[in-house]
């Protein structure tokens, strides 16, 4: 039996999968664990799996920890790639990741893996600084061969060749070198300034890509955190009802400092303040400061909707929203 997907497939959808796997199958974990060179133990138990680890260097797509059948601990740092670049530094950053945990003492052996479809590995320098890789092709063969998992495995292949797919013929914006730099710079700047924005750390980013959301887990889904870089605008963005700016207006009108005004964002209501633009195809440094005026705005807005939006969280918003 064959399955097709018709939906767009992400890294996030196969940093799920592999999740799964890692936490559900130990057969998955030891099979995965062979893959990698320089590492040959026998698996004795999973003790942790997560995903997006946050680090001060930067992002782990997944760390597993594992232990062997002599007691020792050993991680697995795993970047995870369809076709996106790497960016400055990430092997290096994850290497350096690697000897930190080492270095206090939380496992005895740390390999970073990098997972991506086999043509990702065209160039000879694709797997520099990353001590192994697994492909995508080698875990769908894996899903192939296992019988007793029945249906389920024809999803996860059926997953897995459609990411192969789109590294092959799917839609990827071209690429700009000096953007996705920039955007790396502006992430750390927020990452030293104003940690609790939690801007993803970026991906490639094409010449046109100029609004940076900002993930604080003091908002819901609903509501947005969004610094407009060219035309200067921080917006702290409600939707899913009907007519938000009024909403908005009516709930907080005396509750917003002077200099936040609220505007219509698109089929969404906002809070808004004003900062200087910032032009993306510009050198950051020259920019630095108008950055930083971007990011303490959003901080702001921040530290605003926890004081006061929060009389008004999700679960009610939601309710006024039917």
């Amino acid at each position: 039996m064959t399955y097709s997907i018709s939906f767009s497939v992400c890294e996030r959808d196969i940093d799920l999968l592999l999740l799964e796997e890692f936490v559900t199958s130990l057969e998955f974990l030891q099979w995965f664990s062979d893959r990698v060179v320089n590492i040959s133990i026998k698996v004795d138990k999973l003790l942790d799996a997560q995903r997006s680890v946050i680090h001060p260097n930067g992002e782990s797509d997944l760390k597993i920890s594992l232990q062997d059948s002599t007691g020792r601990t050993a991680y697995l740092l795993i970047e995870n790639k369809i076709n996106a670049i790497f960016q400055p530094q990430q092997a290096e950053r994850y290497q350096i990741r690697g000897q930190d945990y080492r270095e206090k003492g939380d496992c005895k052996s740390v390999q970073t893996v990098l997972v991506a479809p086999e043509r990702y590995f065209s160039s000879d320098t694709a797997l520099e600084g990353f001590d192994s890789r697994v492909t995508y092709e080698e875990i769908r063969d894996w899903f192939t061969h296992q019988k007793w998992m029945k249906e389920r495995r024809h999803y996860k292949v059926a997953l897995l060749n459609a990411a192969i797919e789109k590294r092959t013929i799917g839609y990827d914006p071209v690429e700009d070198d000096s953007v996705t730099t920039f955007w790396y710079q502006y992430w750390q700047l927020t990452r030293e300034k104003a940690p609790a924005l939690n801007m993803k750390e970026p991906v490639s980013k094409p010449s046109g890509a100029s609004s940076i959301l900002f993930k604080s887990r003091s908002l819901p889904l609903e509501i947005k955190l969004v610094h407009k870089l060219p035309s200067g605008k921080v917006d702290l963005e409600f939707s899913g009802k009907d007519q938000p700016l009024e909403w908005l207006k009516q709930k907080f009108e005396n509750l917003v400092d002077a200099d936040m005004s609220f505007e219509k964002a698109g089929k969404s209501g906002c809070i808004r303040l004003q900062v200087p633009p910032v032009n993306t195809a510009h050198e950051f440094d020259t920019q630095k400061e108008a950055c930083f005026l971007g990011i303490r705005a959003a901080t702001r807005l921040l530290t605003w909707y926890e004081q006061f939006g929060r009389n008004h969280s999700s679960q009610r918003w939601s309710r006024m929203a039917k």
